[in-house]
């Protein structure tokens, strides 16, 4: 039965009612601007979920919000608009009636932070600070015969005066590298300096406008990222999660051998793999979105394996896992190249994990190599360790 007009009329004169305060998400409040986390969760408390008419603060169309604070009386309009701006605006500090008395000695300062590896040291240096100290250290750059050298002579995957970038943008600019079968190779270096853009053109992911890459040899500079995969036995490990997060684990190692000639040689490899990580043979009928953040990563890199390439192209491994998974899956990498004679070329943001564990270490300065040596020269290296180990 149809309800009347003057129900319905009713119903409109009603406040509308507030979900219950929960913790405010990036959803919730993306109008407000100028503000951090802890002040959004602050003003979630009010049970509010947009905002209006806060100078400095883009408006909102939420008319629902000045009913309910009109008709609950949980706030007034304007002492919420006084308590959120107080909020947003540390209140000034009132001055004091008497007088500093200046001390003899100076006052201690407190320690400051720098670089963005571990420890600390005693002062602030931003990033462009990081680039222009970098590029002091780019005097002595070993040549190609001596990158070579540090490859024994004997390179299994080298890159020669590598033009690349990004449409008609060049980041990396003449750009050698060399390492041998076997051995791991680690890029540290400022914000970009173009230390993923190197994985990417192995891979085949960017514009190369001059030079050469080749394995064992064999040129592969403009082959597609199949091709690299398939027949050169290159597999790229991204930065990001990349697991799908829907399907089994098991689903997710099949998805590696999406290049294999028959869909058995894919869970044949899956199996191999099951039996080398139990942790993930745990796993395998539960879906990827249930993994910790460490098994996530363990499932990308046993998911890279499924082609059993030579080379694994390994972009940040340690980013956003706790420092037990951390270590976790650096010796998973040693494993693989230590017991399976695979070669690993990485970018690390932790330079310090990332140069103890590698046998070579380049640094990187917008585009261009402005040092390199083994992981334990470069470790006690104090230019490298000022810059990015944090002492």
């Amino acid at each position: 039965m149809a309800r009347s007009v003057k129900a319905k009329t009713a119903d409109m004169k009603k406040p509308r009612t507030l979900p219950k305060p929960r913790k405010a998400g990036a959803d919730d409040l993306s109008a407000i601007r100028g503000i951090g986390p802890k002040i959004k969760d602050q003003l979630n408390e009010f049970g509010i979920y947009h905002y209006d008419q806060i100078a400095g603060w883009k408006k909102s169309e939420c008319n629902w919000v000045n009913d309910h604070l009109k008709y609950k009386g949980r706030i007034e309009r304007e002492e919420w608009v006084k308590q959120a701006k107080a909020l947003a605006k540390p209140a000034k500090k009132p001055h004091s009636k008497t007088r500093a008395v200046k001390s003899a000695t100076p006052a201690k300062t407190e320690k400051n932070i720098t670089g963005y590896g571990s420890g600390g040291v005693d002062t602030v240096i931003s990033v462009e600070a990081v680039t222009r100290e970098v590029a002091k250290m780019s005097d002595g750059v070993p040549d190609a015969a001596a990158l070579t050298k540090m490859a024994n002579d004997n390179p299994f995957l080298s890159i020669e005066k590598l033009k690349a970038g990004y449409g008609q943008m060049e980041i990396l600019h003449d750009f050698d590298l060399f390492v041998e079968k076997g051995q791991s190779l680690c890029l540290i270096g400022p914000n970009g300096a173009g230390k993923s853009t190197v994985l990417h053109s192995i891979f085949g992911f960017t514009t190369i406008f001059s030079g050469r890459i080749s394995v064992e040899g064999k040129e592969i500079t403009h082959q597609k990222p199949n091709d690299k995969l398939k027949t050169a036995g290159i597999a790229y490990i991204l930065q990001d999660n990349s697991v799908f997060p829907n399907m089994t684990v098991e689903e997710n190692l099949w998805m590696g051998g999406f290049l294999k000639d028959r869909p058995d040689e894919a869970k044949e490899a899956a199996e191999r793999v099951f039996q080398k990580y139990d942790r993930l043979a745990k796993r395998r009928s539960q879906p990827a979105r249930v993994l910790s953040g460490g098994e996530r990563r363990l499932l990308e890199i046993s998911r890279a394996l499924v082609m059993n390439p030579e080379i694994l192209l390994v972009d940040e491994p340690s980013i956003g896992l706790e420092p037990r998974f951390i270590d976790m899956v650096f010796e998973i990498l040693d494993d693989l190249q230590n017991a399976e004679g695979k070669t690993i070329v990485m970018v690390e943001q932790n330079a310090k994990k990332g140069l103890e564990f590698a046998d070579i270490g380049y640094v990187l300065v917008s585009g261009e190599l402005a040092k390199a040596g083994s992981g334990k020269e470069l470790l006690d290296d104090p230019d490298v360790g000022r810059l990015f180990l944090g002492g």
